[in-house]
């Protein structure tokens, strides 16, 4: 079986409070955010096989090869508002980029992994597609894909 999984682009943090995190990076590292993004509701996304209804705020840093994603549940129902509900604050996800959604989604399905939440990217790049799989009993943390690399060969 060949590994879908072999770029890692992102660690993803689950935060609820915006300012606070914004403060510490620029007192720990002198950091300011690169960008700050709401998510979108769209028809696209999904939490548990159902229509998705939610938002959040997406605060990133760029740190050489790899981003810093605080992600900042605002409403609805999702894995972010569960780790929040969870008093899990901190790691959330590893993001890899995959050549192939499709057969990313099957290698974890071949380990009956599945995909928890899904949808399509905030960040204006047509057809970039994002998905969070199962993974926080087996690795203690979730692992998220997005499909940068496969949009870029086409």
């Amino acid at each position: 079986m060949e590994n879908k999984f072999t770029e890692i682009t992102q660690i993803g943090l689950i935060v609820s409070d915006r300012e606070k995190t914004i403060e510490n990076m620029r007192a720990v590292f002198g950091a300011e955010p690169t960008q700050i993004v709401r998510t979108l509701k769209s028809e696209h996304n999904q939490y548990r096989g159902l229509p998705g209804d939610f938002e959040a705020e997406l605060i990133f840093y760029r740190f050489a090869n790899i981003e810093i994603e605080f992600i900042v549940p605002l409403s609805g129902e999702s894995i972010w508002r569960e780790h929040i509900d969870a008093g899990a604050e901190g790691l959330h996800h590893i993001l890899f980029n995959v050549d192939s959604f499709e057969g990313a989604k099957e290698q974890m399905a071949g380990q009956d992994i599945g995909v928890t939440q899904q949808g399509l990217s905030v960040m204006g790049v047509p057809g970039l597609k994002w998905a969070y799989f199962d993974t926080a009993e087996k690795l203690s943390f979730i692992v998220e894909m997005k499909n940068a690399k496969e949009i870029l060969k086409e």
